[in-house]
């Protein structure tokens, strides 16, 4: 008989919970029950826990790997969309809704030993059934980035404050882990202080995302999933000069509302007419925070842009990185992974002393192995120096470039193999 069958014989019903008792029975004996049965079985779920329209990064270059070399591993999602593309390229996919759970996936889910992540999981953030589904698996977080400061400090919060409660789920989540893919000298200037203290081992591996630059299966085939489709194309015409734009998280109450946000202050106007006269493409990439409430403000400004492509949320920007000329970011950790490439690197910071005051970043982790701009004029001026005197520019800056590279590179390649061999060795 099928586990899942077990299980809801065990607790006796068949109908989802809905009052507190029952809920706490409920996932309580969901939780047993998987701890019981689990780690039996080295299958590999990879699951983005939080982006259910999500597929890209560490997450993604990962998988699939491990799906080349282990029939064991499944990607995990909360969006038909992402379940469709993946399970009409043959790549094992489990598509979870609460109210109509397959049976079979259950039982994957349930004998699963190990779970990777690259967002947080925690009991905030994650739906319930599986997050008492998933806890007590091996749990590997492959985070993304180095981060800016944490906005929030524990030591003033009670722990038993409900007001704070977010916060204090997810510091717990990310206590909960057992690995962390830690990116060279992150351990002390990062994680620790951003609750991640795993109890078992971090992971001294670099980034598995990086394989798209070296791996040109990855980029000519199927794998392309999430990549949108028209900057790709455009991305590869040789006549233009092509710049990824890719600035940096910043919180929804970073300003006080749409009007002050930082992209209302620059003149992209100015920015996409030089573009045009120069032979430019310039493919900007938004964090998603901001996607939205850029494209409503470009709407009412009835702004329009020749040279200027604005990338859709949630796309795969590392197969774009890979075709383009030079990066534009500003504290944004996607420099670190770029460096691998050898190219140009402009920090861009028009909102400087706003971002750190009120934000943080670790200075650690700011190397500018690039020149510095600071408003659309200077921006301009970068550009056009790297372009017209492009050796002098590399001389400039070639230092710097090495010192960043070292500083952040644990190896230079094998990337996802070394994680698999890991794991496939423990």
């Amino acid at each position: 008989m099928k586990l899942f069958k077990n299980f809801l014989k065990k607790i006796k019903t068949l109908i989802y919970p809905s009052n507190t008792f029952r809920d706490y029975y409920f996932f309580n004996q969901l939780e047993n029950f998987s701890n019981k049965i689990s780690n039996k079985e080295s299958i590999y779920i990879f699951f983005a826990s939080i982006n259910f329209k999500y597929f890209s990064g560490n997450l993604k270059y990962l998988f699939i790997y491990f799906s080349r070399n282990n029939q064991n591993t499944y990607f995990l999602t909360c969006h038909r969309q992402i379940y469709d593309e993946l399970k009409n390229e043959s790549l094992k996919v489990i598509f979870f809704d609460e109210n109509n759970f397959n049976n079979e996936d259950f039982d994957i889910l349930a004998r699963s030993k190990y779970v990777f992540f690259d967002y947080d999981f925690d009991v905030s953030r994650v739906n319930k059934y599986l997050y008492y589904l998933l806890k007590n698996k091996i749990k590997i977080q492959l985070w993304h980035c180095v981060a800016t400061k944490k906005t929030n400090q524990l030591n003033t919060i009670n722990l038993n404050d409900d007001n704070h409660r977010n916060i204090i789920n997810l510091m717990l989540g990310r206590k909960s882990y057992e690995y962390i893919l830690s990116p060279n000298n992150q351990i002390k200037i990062t994680f620790e202080d951003n609750y991640f203290k795993p109890s078992i081992s971090y992971l001294n591996f670099s980034s598995s995302k990086v394989d798209c630059f070296f791996d040109e299966n990855i980029v000519n085939n199927q794998l392309l999933i999430n990549v949108d489709k028209y900057a790709f194309d455009k991305i590869k015409d040789k006549q233009f000069y092509k710049i990824c734009y890719c600035p940096t998280y910043r919180p929804t109450d970073y300003t006080q509302n749409k009007s002050t946000k930082w992209f209302t202050k620059l003149n992209f106007e100015s920015l996409d007419s030089f573009c045009n006269k120069s032979h430019i493409l310039i493919f900007m990439n938004f964090h998603q925070s901001d996607y939205d409430a850029f494209m409503e403000y470009k709407i009412e400004k009835k702004l329009k842009y020749s040279n200027i492509i604005f990338i859709k949320p949630f796309t795969d920007i590392y197969p774009l990185l890979k075709y383009s000329d030079c990066l534009i970011t500003d504290y944004s950790s996607i420099y670190v992974d770029y460096l691998y490439l050898n190219k140009p690197i402009i920090f861009f910071r028009p909102d400087q002393k706003l971002f750190e005051e009120k934000i943080g970043i670790y200075y650690e982790n700011l190397i500018n192995c690039g020149s510095i701009a600071k408003n659309i004029d200077e921006l301009i001026n970068e550009i056009n120096f790297l372009m017209k005197q492009p050796l002098e520019y590399y001389n400039l800056h070639q230092e710097k470039y090495k010192i960043a590279l070292e500083r952040f590179t644990v190896s230079y390649d094998y990337f996802s193999e070394k994680i698999y061999n890991y794991f496939k060795n423990l």
